[in-house]
């Protein structure tokens, strides 16, 4: 996986047959990844369980949002918001 940086840090977003791992400093509430079927995958990378989520494709395609950062960011704001 392309996903860490230098310092193994993850970065960015990247599409995967799982999903789309997502690295973000501002995740939504446990209530919002629970009903949304996203999945915390931040212990395997040694920082915060929330800071990398595991989105489903379909999330990204029932909102019209390409697989990007940013557009990762606008969903999960999205999301909140409901």
């Amino acid at each position: 996986m392309t996903f860490k940086n230098i310092n193994g840090r993850p970065i960015g977003t990247e599409e995967t047959t799982d999903g789309v791992v997502h690295y973000t400093c501002n995740p939504p509430n446990q209530e919002v990844l629970e009903e949304h079927g996203i999945i915390e995958l931040g212990e395997k990378f040694d920082i915060g369980n929330n800071e990398v989520l595991l989105i489903p494709v379909v999330l990204f395609e029932e909102h019209g949002k390409r697989i990007d950062t940013i557009e990762a960011e606008n969903l999960l704001t999205q999301l909140s918001r409901r």
